[in-house]
């Protein structure tokens, strides 16, 4: 991919401009998103929030086996260590929006990251309490379920906290 492919405004905020630059990767046939994920680095180093970073990266539709590793190494600390059980994954749901907008009713979203956290296939998963795109004032809580294959991270990104699963 030549330099000039990534040619945008240079007026764009900086998450249009991180947006943009996981479109244009996401477009290209070569696997992975070595430019976005470099770009991410970079932002984290250079201080910017990981939790708002995470959160536009999280609409990469496939990652690739380093990239979530390199996301990981990149995260906060865990604040808690949990052991895998329906409990302690609802506990780290403060809250949950029962709304047509959301990816499903709390059992159902429990038992989906219960099932991906035992099967433990490498992935990044992302779950909306609201995603009412229609009314911006409508309140989501995302979270962000990354695994590697040594490591599980699940991510509240509205408190941004970080919990570990083993």
């Amino acid at each position: 991919m030549a330099l000039n492919d990534y040619l945008v405004p240079l007026n764009l905020s900086l998450k249009e401009f991180a947006q943009r630059m996981i479109q244009k990767e996401n477009s290209d046939i070569s696997p992975g998103h070595p430019f976005s994920m470099k770009l991410f680095e970079l932002l984290v180093e250079g201080g910017c929030d990981f939790y708002e970073l995470l959160s536009i990266y999280s609409e990469i539709p496939k990652f690739e086996n380093n990239e979530i590793d390199e996301l990981m190494i990149l995260s906060p600390a865990p604040k808690e260590r949990y052991t895998v059980t329906r409990n302690n994954i609802r506990t780290c749901i403060p809250r949950w929006t029962s709304s047509k907008y959301s990816s499903g009713p709390i059992s159902e979203v429990v038992e989906s990251i219960m099932d991906s956290l035992t099967d433990f296939t490498p992935r990044v998963r992302v779950f909306n309490s609201n995603l009412n795109l229609r009314n911006k004032r409508a309140v989501n809580d995302r979270y962000i379920l990354m695994i590697s294959e040594k490591n599980a991270l699940f991510m509240d990104i509205n408190r941004r906290s970080t919990y570990s699963f083993s």
